[in-house]
């Protein structure tokens, strides 16, 4: 599958780049933007990855019953079902359902709308968050790799801030700021998140507040 192909070369590039890290697949919280060709308009159809995973198929698929688009696609029902009723919803329909119902039955024909159009060019696709309350905490898996993500993304910060003091010696705390802004494009780093960090480094003695003016930074070699 086409995206099973983007994510296999994006781990080979990573691994090859940093030889001890790992990378996670969030596939849930990813959107993706998709330029059909069959349209008359350049429309952007902007989805989740769910979503954009269906979509693929009819890339080599001009039919898909509801079970095969599951099966192929090894979605859990808690996404799939969401994800496939709004790419069938009667004011998007990118989809064509075979039944006019808001349920999919397991052998039910799904094809693509040859003839999809939308007033907007940029068309959202995305389910709205749902509202049902978890009957439960996150479980271990999911906390332990918001723990290990949370780890990776204050080492990239640490690194680039002493990259940063090390060449300028001597820093504002606003301009260190926006240079570890700058410089990190792997995720959208949160000032507080820097401003913890930087707290950190100055515990650890990689560099210290100036004396005369605690808005400046010195870096300790």
């Amino acid at each position: 599958m086409e995206l099973k192909a983007c994510t296999s070369r994006f781990e080979t590039f990573y691994k090859n780049k940093h030889q001890n890290r790992n990378v996670s697949w969030l596939y849930k919280e990813g959107n993706v933007e998709l330029l059909p060709k069959f349209t008359q308009k350049n429309f952007q159809l902007i989805t989740n990855c769910f979503q954009a995973t269906i979509l693929c198929l009819f890339n080599t698929h001009e039919t898909l019953t509801f079970t095969e688009i599951k099966d192929k696609t090894g979605i859990d029902t808690e996404f799939l079902n969401p994800a496939m009723l709004n790419l069938c919803a009667p004011k998007l329909k990118i989809l064509l359902k075979e039944v006019n119902k808001p349920v999919f039955q397991p052998n039910e024909k799904i094809k693509v709308n040859l003839k999809f159009a939308n007033p907007n060019i940029r068309v959202n696709f995305i389910p709205a968050p749902t509202t049902k309350k978890k009957t439960t905490e996150a479980t271990a898996d999911d906390q332990a790799l918001a723990k290990e993500i949370k780890q990776e993304r204050g080492m990239i910060i640490d690194a680039n801030i002493v990259k940063i003091m090390k060449t300028r010696k001597t820093e504002t705390h606003q301009n260190l700021i926006q240079g570890v802004l700058h410089n990190i494009s792997m995720f959208q780093a949160q000032p507080a998140q820097i401003k913890q960090r930087i707290e950190s480094l100055i515990e650890r003695e990689y560099m210290k507040r100036d004396e005369k003016n605690k808005g400046t930074y010195i870096y300790l070699p």
